[in-house]
């Protein structure tokens, strides 16, 4: 499995359900039924390989998500995501860093932000991070991916 295949499959976080209820703690929040829409699409765009919609889309939902972080840190992966598969390898690093701790698992984005920065060229921090994820990643199926990463960018 590619890094990117592995990415997609564990950052790409479809939300599309109509009339969702998201459940955080033990109550139950009515999400706006636009922001679920627009997520949807935009998913839909970056599993069609249309990243400048898929951007929009994430661009139109951000402001929409208030206090429900894993909405807003979903758009902002996915986003950082597009902007990897345009060769938009700074503004991708820019996403990532919009999410300012409102990660509720940095791990994901700790991964995505380390490709990036392998892509871009800076293999010493993109060494470190995915070093650091190898040993501590508190998502277990991200420890291969990274230990894998390491080893070739080691060679």
């Amino acid at each position: 499995m590619t890094v990117l295949a592995a990415l997609v499959g564990v950052i790409l976080i479809p939300l599309g359900v109509a009339g969702v209820r998201f459940y955080q703690g033990k109550r139950a929040e009515k999400v706006d039924a636009v922001l679920v829409a627009r997520m949807t699409e935009a998913d839909k765009a970056i599993q069609d390989g249309e990243w400048d919609r898929a951007i929009q889309y994430y661009e139109e939902v951000i402001p929409r998500t208030g206090q429900k972080k894993i909405f807003r840190v979903a758009a902002l992966q996915n986003m950082a995501l597009a902007y990897l598969k345009k060769g938009e390898l700074e503004k991708g690093l820019e996403a990532l860093e919009r999410i300012q701790g409102d990660d509720l698992n940095p791990d994901y984005t700790k991964l995505l932000r380390a490709y990036l920065l392998e892509k871009k060229g800076d293999r010493e921090e993109a060494l470190r991070i995915y070093g650091e994820l190898s040993k501590e990643a508190s998502i277990p199926e991200l420890r291969p991916v990274a230990e894998a990463r390491e080893k070739w960018l080691s060679r």
